[in-house]
């Protein structure tokens, strides 16, 4: 089976067991807006809306009673909400880490977290996801006091969270909760008072988000670039990439809620598109786990079907290429390493080899130089030495010249000894130059 194939059978899987209700809410500057949302594997419905409006200024437990009146009139009181905070709230990076396995990404990044924002250190909380076929992850970081205050406020009004998160994150798992996303990219927007919001997806990039000043068609255009898509590729509004509610109410603007019905669909299948949470563990606040023993029904069924189509074959045997393609990379790393110590050893093997070679070569030097002492002695004086390897020149002055290359010859150290130019008197002495082989080369 193709990746294509495999990927339209995990799609499926996942729309039969997307099965739940949630509520999403959506943090404005001075709004909230709440969304309830139920999903059934043949699609999303909204069963009711709400706004809450001042809420910052407002008694937090009166618009937390409103609130509770309005699940409860659903049937849903017993919900923990998935919060959005505000995109300028929210630092967002999108981190590679090649060659890094997923369980070894969290403490990959503990390691920079604190190079990912300009706060001072352990004034913020973070959370991050995997950015799926790529190898990096998609870092999300709030200010304490921040997400603080809101934990606060919330927990005066007695709203139940149990995630607060961003709008490109409930994006990315709202849009893939009953679909596959378009294999060639999109880009989304949204005003966000004086500035636009970008969410958008492609091969190249993976995953995007932004908030920008300027026109919808300058973002557009920064987006397209961005994420490399092609340049006449069009834009849609958040709502274009969530699924369609097969029914909601008459008040409800598909467009404006766009996010906090992607939260609420986050908020009814956690286990399928969990939110990148930036709320610690030991705040989040869960549903009672009855709520998921039809999940949990329809997921064994489903594992059934899925065998009997073979699905998980074609699942364990993508795992299995994943596997390998890790131990590939692990062996290239452990070969290039391999290759650097051997580099290194040669290099100093060589320095060694060359230090042997001058250390040998200069007490051989001084041998040559005391046995020509030894040999020339006086009256034979030496204006000159010329040395190397093979050789050796002399030239000087002494009384009888024509003995030196018989003396030369006679010791261990020279022979083939010859004169290199005519031999000159001058008084007494006689002027003269020679040319001598060191013994053991070949002249």
């Amino acid at each position: 089976m193709s990746a294509a194939g495999v990927g339209q059978a995990i799609a499926q899987w996942k729309k039969w067991l997307a099965w739940g209700s949630g509520v999403g809410i959506e943090i404005g500057e001075a709004d909230l807006t709440v969304v309830a949302a139920r999903v059934r594997p043949q699609g999303v419905r909204i069963p009711g809306v709400l706004s809450i409006r001042g809420f910052r200024k407002g008694p937090a437990a009166e618009w937390g009673s409103v609130y509770s009146s309005f699940l409860g009139k659903l049937g849903l009181g017993h919900l923990s909400a998935v919060a959005l905070l505000r995109r300028e709230e929210v630092t967002v990076r999108q981190v590679p880490l090649p060659g890094v396995a997923h369980k070894d990404m969290e403490a990959a990044l503990a390691l920079h977290i604190d190079s990912l924002h300009p706060y001072p250190e352990d004034d913020v909380y973070w959370s991050w996801a995997p950015v799926a076929g790529h190898a990096a992850a998609l870092v999300a970081i709030v200010r304490r006091d921040v997400l603080d205050t809101y934990t606060t406020l919330f927990a005066e009004a007695g709203v139940r969270v149990a995630a607060f998160t961003f709008a490109a994150s409930a994006m990315y798992g709202a849009s893939r909760l009953l679909a596959l996303p378009k294999a060639e990219g999109a880009v989304a927007l949204r005003q966000a008072g004086d500035a636009v919001e970008i969410y958008g997806e492609s091969p190249a990039r993976g995953v995007w988000s932004a908030v920008v000043e300027g026109n919808p068609e300058q973002a557009r255009a920064l987006a397209v670039s961005e994420l490399r898509l092609e340049p006449a590729t069009e834009a849609v509004d958040f709502a274009g990439l969530l699924p369609t509610p097969l029914a909601a109410p008459d008040d409800f603007n598909i467009q404006a809620g766009a996010a906090a019905q992607a939260a609420a669909l986050e908020s009814a299948c956690p286990k399928l598109a969990p939110p990148l949470n930036l709320l610690p563990r030991a705040l989040r606040q869960t549903d009672s786990r009855a709520l998921f023993i039809p999940t949990a029904a329809l997921a064994a069924l489903v594992l059934v079907l899925a065998g009997a189509l073979g699905i998980s074959a074609a699942m364990e045997k993508h795992r299995y290429d994943e596997e390998l393609a890790g131990e590939i990379r692990q062996a290239t790393l452990q070969a290039n390493h391999s290759r650097d110590l051997d580099r290194k050893i040669a290099e100093t093997e060589a320095r060694v080899r060359a230090l042997d070679a001058f250390r040998v070569r200069s007490k051989d030097s001084m041998d040559t130089l005391a046995e020509l002492t030894r040999i020339l002695a006086p009256p034979t004086w030496l204006r000159g030495i010329d040395m190397n390897d093979r050789e050796v020149q002399i030239g000087g002055d002494t009384m009888q010249a024509a003995a030196l290359l018989k003396l030369l010859d006679s010791s261990p150290k020279f022979h083939n000894s010859e004169f290199t130019m005519p031999l000159a008197r001058v008084g007494n002495m006689e002027t003269f130059r020679i040319r001598t082989y060191r013994k053991g080369v070949n002249p």
